[in-house]
This record gives C-alpha cells, sequence and structure tokens, in this order.
C-alpha cells in the first residue's frame, strides 16, 4: 500500500493495544488489524480508500484455528497468513433465487469494516496517539553530528539513520519491545547502530534524557530479540 513509516508504526502500535484489551475475546481479528491500519492511516494523514483495506482483508488470513509453528512462534504469537486464495467478493449477497451465496458481499464486508473500526476507537477510548521513535533518532543524529569527529560526518549518519529505524521497523512485532518509552527505544536503536557499524559514541551523550543505563540496555535487549526472532522466522521460511 506504499504507507510511510509512521502509518505503519501507528497502524501496528494500535492493534498490539487492541490485542492487549481484548485478550482472547477477539471474533474476527483479520476486521480488528486491518480497521487499526485504516485508523493508523487516517491517524498519520495518510487515509487510503475503504475499498483497499477491503483488499487488505481479503487477503490475510488470521484464522485462530492454524495453530503456531513452535519452531517459528513463541506461544503469545499471533500467526498471520497470507491467504491461499482470496475470498471472492460478490457484487450481490444473495443469488438469483434468493440464496445467500458463500462469504461477505463487498458492502457486508465494507459495513462489517465500518462498524469494527468505531468497535476498536471505543475500545480504545480514542485514543490513537502515537509516539514515534523514529522522529527522536532524527534529532538525536542530528545533534550526534555535531560531536563527530571523523570527516565523513554525512556517511555516518546515514548508516546510524538507517541501522537505527530498521532496529525500530523490527521492534513492531515485538510487544515487549513496544513497551519501552519512546526516547528509550530510540537511544536503544541508536547504540545497536553504533556498535553495528563500530562507531564510536561521544563520551556522556545520553546525559539529560533522563533515562538510566539499564532503562537503555533493557531496550537494546528488547530490540535485539525482536530483530532475532525475525531473522529466525525468515531462515525457517526460506
Amino acid at each position: 500500500m506504499a504507507l510511510g513509516t509512521e502509518a505503519r508504526f501507528t497502524s501496528m502500535v494500535l492493534f498490539h493495544r487492541y490485542i492487549i484489551a481484548v485478550a482472547s475475546r477477539a471474533d474476527d481479528l483479520g476486521m480488528a488489524a486491518v480497521a487499526c491500519l485504516f485508523l493508523g492511516c487516517k491517524a498519520e494523514e495518510e487515509p487510503r480508500r475503504l475499498r483497499d483495506m477491503v483488499n487488505v482483508y481479503n487477503m490475510l488470513d488470521f484464522s485462530l484455528q492454524q495453530q503456531p509453528d513452535p519452531k517459528i512462534h513463541d506461544i503469545n504469537t499471533i500467526p498471520i497468513y497470507e491467504a491461499d486464495k482470496p475470498v471472492e467478493l460478490q457484487q450481490q449477497s444473495n443469488d438469483n433465487n434468493g440464496d445467500k451465496k458463500d462469504g461477505l458481499s463487498y458492502w457486508e464486508c465494507k459495513e462489517k469494516m465500518v462498524e469494527t473500526e468505531q468497535a476498536v476507537l471505543r475500545l480504545l477510548e480514542f485514543d490513537v496517539l502515537v509516539s514515534h521513535p523514529h522522529r527522536a533518532v532524527v534529532l538525536l543524529v542530528d545533534r550526534l553530528s555535531i560531536s563527530l569527529s571523523n570527516r565523513n560526518v554525512d556517511k555516518t549518519k546515514k548508516k546510524l539513520m538507517a541501522e537505527s529505524w530498521k532496529r525500530l521497523n523490527d521492534a513492531l512485532f515485538s510487544y515487549q519491545a513496544l513497551q519501552h518509552s519512546t526516547l528509550a527505544m530510540a537511544h536503544a536503536a541508536l547504540r545497536l547502530a553504533a556498535r553495528t557499524h563500530h562507531i564510536q559514541l561521544p563520551p556522556r551523550f545520553e546525559e539529560g534524557s533522563g533515562l538510566t543505563d539499564e532503562q537503555i540496555s533493557s531496550a537494546m535487549t528488547s530490540l535485539e530479540n525482536a530483530s532475532n526472532s525475525l531473522k529466525e522466522y525468515s531462515l525457517l521460511q526460506s
């Protein structure tokens, strides 16, 4: 759907919030996920057509009957699969004999999606505000560039930015990683990026952030675990 980073991040955070709120009482996770995507796009001023959301819904399989693969998922994982064959949406809900067709018609699906969006909003108490660690990383790297002593400052900034954002994007698939504060995630991602590219951060760079070393280290562990889980999943899928 060619979404920006913030729209994707907001949508996933809203979905995590929804999962925590409903626990195991969710009737249709696929519809709820797409409703969160719809809300996230609107919250970040990247609105998409409802028709597009209907298409996404019919491409995903959130069936709770499919058990997580223990080689890939832990017990708290909700597996999401791409459907083998998208459900064909009917233009009309009844056939020529007046009998009900299998599956939802387009208009039924659209109506259900709007209802689910409203239900998600009420469950989240209409709080769709999400703080973005990506923005914090941009500000930190800009501040860091003043202290960098090497000549290739622009190249170093690009490396740090790209690796930090990669770590934060991986965190979207880990509820534990998203429990940390925005600033803790940003500092943790920057530390990991610096370590990956063997870049020495200036001493006392993190002073004044209001964070302890334990908080940043804990966030680093969560981000690393999220990235490692995705790597293992990719290897097992290949």
